[in-house]
């Protein structure tokens, strides 16, 4: 499982990163000048970041607090200016964290590994465009958690192989999606026509099946990317 686990960051940083690069080399070669704007241009970035954690009680265990540690965040993403200051953004962010379930009359606690991801589309705004440009971005989305279940029964599970059925034992595991919103701030830096660096503050709302409460995420996101015209 840990294994599985690695293979799949080393493979989700190397496509981000190669998306990212890809941008920029492209708009590099097809450069144009600052003051032409961005109405038309199209961006596709990496991101890189911190999310904070999390702490709650489980919906029908309420004697059960549950705590989510703060975790390194990756992504990749695109957006589209359709005038100078006026931006459709969309991304994904995934993490790889651990949580705590704590019995709050001291019956004991477990820990885990687990995994979030949320995806986004947001509506950006940029008063001030030029080569620093403060921005402001609101949107929806979903979030999504999941986790394994330690010291439940091991699950069956089939699937068809090209000669017969292939059947094994696995570990398993809660996974639970929401719909989320968000708002945030930060600023941009362009400082070539065909590159730019964002860093952005987002708070992330999601209410979670199980979990008292809406749950609040805190996102610190540097985005890395290239930015192209379309027309």
């Amino acid at each position: 499982m840990d294994f599985a686990r690695r293979v799949t960051k080393t493979v989700l940083w190397a496509a981000s990163a190669s998306f990212a690069l890809a941008g920029v080399a492209h708009a590099q070669r097809f450069g144009y000048s600052q003051s032409s704007g961005r109405e038309g241009d199209v961006d596709t970035f990496f991101s890189v970041g911190y999310i904070g954690g999390d702490t709650g009680t489980l919906s029908h265990y309420p004697n059960v607090h549950m705590d989510l540690d703060s975790a390194w965040m990756w992504g990749l993403g695109a957006a589209y200016h359709f005038t100078d200051t006026w931006s459709v953004l969309f991304d994904f962010n995934f993490a790889y964290t651990g949580m705590q379930l704590t019995g709050t009359q001291g019956n004991g606690y477990y820990r885990s590994d687990a995994d979030y991801f949320n995806g986004r589309v947001n509506l950006e705004w940029t008063p001030r465009p030029g080569p620093i440009s403060p921005v402001l971005s609101a949107g929806i989305g979903w979030n999504n958690f999941r986790t394994a279940v330690p010291g439940a029964p091991p699950q069956i599970i089939c699937a068809p192989t090209f000669y017969y059925w292939w059947c094994g034992t696995g570990v398993p595991t809660f996974d639970t999606t929401a719909f989320a919103w968000n708002v945030g701030g930060g600023l941009r830096w362009d400082p070539s026509p065909g590159f730019f660096l964002k860093l952005m503050y987002t708070a992330t709302f999601a209410d979670f099946s199980g979990v008292n409460g809406t749950r609040q995420f805190n996102q610190l996101m540097l985005q890395i990317g290239g930015r192209v015209k379309t027309r």
